[in-house]
């Protein structure tokens, strides 16, 4: 998988050699709550779920501050599971709670939009928060994509069932913003 690099970041597939910075990130309880998923509680856990990452054909990239090296979150084009075609996907992303605010989400997912408009010959693109999420909804939002609507207690927030908002941008549209 190609790297993608930004002014601050480079976002690149996943090494045996990122375990620690992913367990740092991953075991911080205001971390994966936002995203749906629970605080890893070891190592051994964040392991297995990097093995995944590597071994797996998941498109889940490392983000990579360029100035430390460090891993400080991920960013994955998935299968839009609304959509059936190949020309479409869904993103999902988490970062590190010590670098939240400070526009690095915003960075990494025009990046990504970059690389999958230009380089994968994406057509459509879709995206969604917990409703209560937000701080990814000023990342969406900043990037241009369009709301779509509202899924009911659809998704899991802070452990609990919560509404998501849907938002979706096409090549088109993303050209349109440059």
């Amino acid at each position: 998988m190609k790297s993608i690099e930004t002014e601050r970041l480079i976002l690149r597939s996943w090494t045996p050699t990122d375990l620690h910075d992913f367990y740092e990130y991953a075991k911080n309880p205001n971390v994966g709550p936002k995203a749906g998923w629970s605080p890893h509680q070891s190592k051994e856990e964040s392991k297995q779920i990097l093995n995944m990452f590597i071994e797996g054909e998941s498109h889940n990239r490392a983000i990579v501050l360029k100035t430390s090296n460090q891993v400080i979150g991920s960013i994955e084009a998935r299968k839009d599971p609304y959509r059936k075609r190949s020309t479409a996907v869904n993103i999902g992303y988490v970062l590190s709670f010590g670098h939240w605010n400070k526009g690095i989400m915003t960075e990494a997912l025009n990046g990504l939009l970059h690389h999958l408009f230009t380089e994968e010959h994406i057509d459509i693109v879709s995206i969604e928060h917990a409703i209560s999420n937000y701080a990814s909804q000023k990342v969406i939002l900043k990037n241009g994509f369009i709301h779509e609507g509202t899924l009911r207690k659809a998704t899991v927030f802070e452990g609990e069932i919560d509404s998501c908002h849907v938002y979706s941008m096409t090549k088109d549209e993303w050209k349109n913003l440059k």
